[in-house]
């Protein structure tokens, strides 16, 4: 595991996580206030050029899915730009998908685009990394992280819905169809420990499915598959809850079993699962960033730099074994 700090954006927080070998490390919290913005911007400056990545998990994320004509790929790139625009105006933090099959409705190629709808969440953060030229990785949505869980998890369906809690009360909810992100949700929830919990999970996954045959993502008589990583008491509890609602078909997966597949060494709390997403995200860099109008180019530009001293070294050695041997 790569030694890449994480700054874990939430509603109103940013945790700094010190990514140390195979342990996170529980991190430094400070939140979005005058005083919490001045503690971030101390504390950046003690470690201004550690590489660092951004994580988001956060309400106001929207995803969208778009049939498309099969076009060339120029003309698709500029297709996906402009609809990408036109769904998410007010909004730099966004980025499609592109996936080629069958959807629902015919034989087109299948869009999905998201987006951060509410920009204030994440500009203050990168006013200040921008101020100390931290390099930035790249801006990543956490639930575009999913299908890289799953496919070390569960194999097998097309079409999952996974579902995790995160800090300490919030069920994360995503939608995964053929490897790609189609619908993910962030809901308030009860505690773990909370006799209604159960019941609420429940509720919630009726919810999406409804949305999901509104939405044409699944048909009205496809069987929902929904994979929940929690503990066996927690599982045990939901499990009972479902068994009245039809069609589900439910697996369940321990967090532990989970972190093993990562090689993470974590001690997982049960209702802060967003750290399997940061181990995976930690073990392969997500593919699609936020990150689209400049804000990670001091990660570019030292990258370019550590290639030029590279490629000098290298030069440099090669020319001295030449000389020695004349």
């Amino acid at each position: 595991m790569s030694m890449m700090r994480v700054f874990y954006v939430t509603q109103g927080q940013l945790l700094a996580i010190e990514n140390g070998g195979d342990l996170l490390a529980p991190g430094t919290a400070f939140s979005d206030s005058d005083d919490g913005l001045s503690e971030f911007g101390d504390y950046l400056r003690r470690a201004a050029d550690r590489p660092t990545m951004i994580l988001i998990d956060i309400i106001e994320e929207e995803f969208s899915t778009d049939a498309l004509p099969a076009v060339a790929a120029r003309d698709r790139s500029a297709l996906l730009d402009s609809r990408l625009r036109r769904k998410f105006p007010r909004t730099p933090y966004r980025a499609s998908a592109f996936r080629r099959g069958r959807s629902n409705e015919g034989d087109e190629n299948v869009a999905v685009y998201s987006a951060v709808t509410n920009r204030e969440l994440l500009d203050p953060w990168l006013q200040i990394i921008a101020e100390y030229k931290t390099p930035l990785t790249g801006i990543y949505s956490l639930p575009l992280i999913a299908p890289q869980l799953l496919a070390r998890i569960f194999k097998e369906p097309a079409a999952v819905l996974l579902l995790t809690q995160h800090q300490g009360e919030r069920l994360r909810q995503v939608f995964v169809r053929n490897g790609h992100v189609q619908s993910a949700r962030l809901s308030k929830s009860p505690a773990i420990g909370d006799p209604q919990y159960a019941g609420f999970v429940v509720d919630e996954i009726e919810k999406i499915r409804r949305y999901l045959e509104r939405t044409r993502l699944i048909g009205n008589r496809e069987q929902l598959v929904v994979c929940l990583i929690a503990e066996s008491a927690v599982a045990e509890q939901v499990l009972e809850q479902a068994r009245s609602q039809s069609p589900l078909q439910f697996h369940c997966v321990k967090p532990q079993a989970v972190a093993r597949q990562f090689r993470a060494g974590m001690q997982l709390e049960p209702d802060r699962l967003e750290r399997l997403y940061i181990a995976a995200a930690l073990r392969k860099r997500p593919r699609i960033s936020y990150a689209t109008s400049g804000e990670n180019r001091y990660w570019h530009w030292r990258r370019m730099r550590d290639g030029i001293i590279a490629t000098t070294l290298a030069a440099s050695v090669g020319f001295s074994a030449i000389a020695g041997w004349y």
